[in-house]
């Protein structure tokens, strides 16, 4: 059973203001981002004439600084957002450190394939698998198979 709410959405124009603001420059970083991915981190982007490392660095800048306005304009705990942050941090270090370093010769990790479902449909049986790295404790728990990649 479903608990629905009524919710209305603000009025309130100070969080209007900061809200759209910090959507703003979070989509900014988002095409940066998707620059970066197409194109190449030192690559120059076509419609600034910026170096994209340029533009990461000025759109990761403008998100911190939203971020800050918006945590002191609302009145957030920054201190436990700094303390979440570390942790994130870390998380995200041990997480970098299952990979092979840039340029290493090192062979694959370990992948997980996991049997999702299995449909009928024209007469053929169609599996479907998801395929993800071996860190993916809930796919192994359920009895997925661990294959080396090729």
């Amino acid at each position: 059973m479903t608990n629905l709410t009524k919710w209305t959405p603000t009025t309130d124009l100070m969080m209007l203001r900061r809200m759209g603001k910090l959507q703003e420059e979070l989509a900014e970083l988002a095409i940066v981002a998707a620059r970066c991915i197409i194109q190449g981190i030192d690559e120059i982007d076509p419609g600034s004439g910026k170096p994209n490392r340029q533009r990461l660095h000025d759109e990761l800048a403008d998100v911190q600084a939203q971020i800050g306005c918006t945590a002191i304009a609302l009145g957030l705990d920054q201190d436990y957002m700094a303390r979440r942050t570390a942790e994130k941090m870390r998380l995200m270090e041990e997480w970098e450190a299952m990979f092979p370093p840039v340029g290493s010769t090192e062979v694959a990790p370990v992948f997980v394939v996991d049997h999702v479902g299995t449909s009928y449909g024209e007469g053929r049986e169609h599996t479907t698998v998801v395929v993800g790295h071996s860190a993916n404790l809930r796919a192994l728990a359920r009895g997925a198979k661990l294959y080396e990649q090729a």
